[in-house]
């Protein structure tokens, strides 16, 4: 006849404080990456990537579009403040202002002028960071 097994140990429960440890959903190598990020030589290439994503990804109805069905038809100037007019594919005009996130890939306003609108358009890559690329979107015949 066969000996019981032993009783296991008890094991300590445990209540995640989420202000004493890292987040359990992001990347194990974000501070790793960023460590190297600061430490490199700062080329081009080492500058615009990001493994946290800067903007929120609320729900607009720009969010629901690629970037490439959207596209700028005007620009609204109250004194300094300026708002972009951006047309989205179901026929709509829908006012934007700098810093809100627009297109389904995440992008952020980064700059309105008088004809222009500057953003920058984060794409993930292959390590689960974020690099960033400039995009600037036009009213038509602005641009030569």
């Amino acid at each position: 006849m066969l000996d019981p097994l032993p009783m296991p140990k008890a094991v300590a429960s445990h209540t995640y404080q989420a202000q004493q440890y890292s987040s359990p959903f992001a990347p194990f190598f974000e501070e790793a990456s960023l460590a190297l990020a600061a430490t490199a030589p700062t080329a081009t290439s080492m500058t615009n990537i990001v493994c946290s994503l800067p903007i929120s990804l609320a729900s607009t109805v720009l969010a629901d579009y690629p970037l490439e069905e959207l596209s700028l038809r005007g620009i609204l100037m109250n004194g300094q403040r300026r708002s972009a007019l951006i047309y989205h594919p179901e026929g709509g005009v829908y006012p934007a202002t700098v810093g809100q996130g627009v297109s389904q890939q995440p992008a952020e306003i980064t700059d309105i002028k008088a004809n222009s609108v500057q953003l920058i358009e984060y794409r993930a890559d292959d390590q689960g960071c974020w690099q960033t690329h400039s995009i600037q979107l036009a009213l038509w015949g602005s641009l030569n």
